[in-house]
């Protein structure tokens, strides 16, 4: 049970984030230690703006809990969906895969304003983060990521944050990590998990150009990119020849890396490798 909660539903016409935040979250979170305050008010302050620029809504429930472990909020408005309209601005043929452009980051429906790295980092300075919408449900925590169907096709976006009182890493510290910090902090750097390729229940087996292309779409931002591989047994050599040779051969300058392969996934890229 959590120790306190509390509630309060907002007409999102005329509202700012940090209206909402003098009304009911500088108070609630006043005692929390520090390294857990800043990335809750990071993170709630990048979704509270979602809904209110983003979401197209008219209203934005807004709930705080905390308990003797963990501080979290929800934040639900009933705009057009993020995945409807993530999906709509890159004419994808699926939403399901808008959650892989809002995983690698550097993506927004509004360019001129936002830099579309709230969401990114919101999820990664979190110990549970939840984005649901559109009959899709996209959870992360520091020890997996997953993409689920669900029953649940209710109008607008959820979002669910939490972070362990006891959280250690600071934003500064995430930020480093992603950013040329202390140049510049640009945002150079990503992860990408394959596994938010699959969809349904197609094995989870890459061989197409398509997929790979699917991939890589936006990657030549970065000048840094990860492919996590983990829970991926193989992969096909035309998926294999698309990213790390024909995108290599395109985009010399941008640091492409497999991480957490298989043993099967490793041959198939040295195989490719061998070709350049």
């Amino acid at each position: 049970m959590w120790k306190d909660a509390r509630k309060v539903i907002y007409n999102i016409e005329g509202l700012t984030e940090d209206k909402v935040y003098r009304d009911i979250v500088a108070e609630f979170i006043r005692d929390v230690p520090k390294c857990a305050k800043e990335c809750f008010e990071y993170a709630f302050m990048e979704i509270m703006n979602n809904a209110i620029e983003h979401s197209g809504g008219t209203k934005a429930e807004v709930s705080l809990l905390i308990d003797d472990e963990q501080l979290a909020f929800t934040i639900k408005d009933d705009g057009i969906g993020i995945y409807t309209k993530v999906a709509e601005a890159l004419n994808l043929d699926e939403k399901r895969y808008a959650i892989l452009e809002l995983a690698k980051g550097k993506f927004t429906t509004d360019p001129q304003s936002h830099t579309g790295e709230g969401i990114f980092f919101s999820s990664k300075c979190s110990d549970y983060f939840y984005l649901g919408s559109d009959g899709i449900e996209f959870i992360t925590s520091p020890s997996a990521e997953k993409l689920e169907q669900t029953d649940m096709n209710y109008k607008g976006t959820s979002v669910a944050f939490r972070v362990n009182l006891n959280h250690k890493q600071t934003l500064q510290d995430l930020f480093k990590q992603y950013t040329d910090a202390p140049e510049s902090y640009g945002f150079i750097k990503t992860i990408i998990p394959i596994k938010l390729l699959e969809y349904g229940d197609q094995s989870p087996i890459f061989v197409s150009r398509s997929q790979a292309r699917r991939l890589l779409t936006r990657i030549e931002r970065f000048k840094i990119v990860q492919l996590d591989f983990s829970g991926i047994e193989t992969i096909g050599q035309g998926f294999a020849d698309e990213v790390f040779r024909v995108f290599k051969s395109n985009h010399p300058d941008v640091e492409l890396s497999p991480i957490n392969c298989s043993e099967a996934v490793h041959q198939m890229i040295r195989h490719i490798l061998e070709y350049r």
